[in-house]
């Protein structure tokens, strides 16, 4: 399998918010931070694609809408539309230039479905979209809070082939540190692992190529790759407590495996060293 990470576009974070302040009032006091601009950085929204020798083009994640920068509250919600600032990119011609069509890709895995996530989702509409079942409950109640917010319940509920998995269910397995994976597809090409706390079901995914190299896409699990060796909360995380395990289980993993290539969420500073092709 070969990956190809993919800059689907960029979203403007205070530093305050990926990495909020210390204290019961963090959140709150990262939030204003990003309320009052203050400390802003562009940083990547990712799109992960995956070329399986069997399974074909896969995607992780799904980056903008193409109407998310005249509309932004159709996909991204009236909050994530407003607080943020956002510059999207065309995916399609991304994927293009990787000589794959949006039309070819038949799996869409999902770390979680937040809107910065799952904005572009209906250009995959004819996919097979995969996702743990908590991460399906909690988009599809939504809500409003810091700790609920986030998701674009109609954009969801709308998605007409859903798969869900139970990464912690009888399949799982464990690996390492990690008491709950998935092997999407036997394969141990792709493995899912439960890495809660930003949301209710997020998921980080371990991926092997053809040649053995080992990636792990943490998303939102660590913004930034500082997280992964000294955990941090951010403004958004549904469990602070299972937010911050989840840090020290992919530290944990990096220590235990340090061939392999740890991918923060949203690190500025760690995209532009990213290869063009991993195989």
């Amino acid at each position: 399998m070969r990956v190809r990470p993919l800059l689907a576009g960029e979203i403007r974070i205070s530093e305050h918010f990926a990495r909020c302040p210390d204290g019961a009032l963090g959140p709150w006091r990262g939030l204003l931070s990003q309320v009052l601009r203050r400390d802003l950085r562009w940083s990547p929204v990712p799109v992960y694609l995956l070329e399986h020798p069997r399974e074909g083009p896969i995607v992780i994640d799904t980056g903008y809408a193409a109407d998310a920068a005249s509309d932004p509250a159709r996909t991204l919600g009236p909050a994530t539309g407003l607080l943020f600032q956002h510059r999207p990119y065309d995916l399609d011609v991304l994927l293009e230039r990787a000589g794959v069509r949006a039309a070819d890709v038949g799996l869409v895995v999902m770390t979680h479905l937040h809107s910065d996530h799952a904005s572009g989702i209906e250009r995959f509409a004819h996919a097979e979209v995969v996702a743990d079942a908590r991460e399906w409950r909690a988009a599809d109640r939504g809500g409003s809070g810091l700790s609920t917010g986030g998701y674009v319940t109609k954009l969801i509920r709308a998605i007409p082939r859903r798969r869900v998995v139970e990464v912690d269910g009888p399949r799982s397995r464990p690996l390492g540190p990690f008491a709950h994976t998935l092997d999407l597809l036997g394969d141990g090409s792709i493995t899912l692992l439960s890495t809660p706390g930003h949301t209710p079901g997020h998921c980080s995914i371990l991926l092997r190529t053809g040649s053995g190299r080992e990636l792990l896409v943490a998303a939102d699990a660590a913004d930034h790759a500082a997280q992964i060796r000294r955990p941090a909360p951010t403004v958004a995380m549904t469990d602070r407590s299972a937010f911050l395990a989840s840090q020290v289980t992919l530290g944990q993993y990096a220590a235990l495996h340090p061939d392999t290539l740890m991918i923060p969420g949203h690190d500025p500073g760690f995209w532009p060293f990213l290869d063009e092709v991993y195989a």
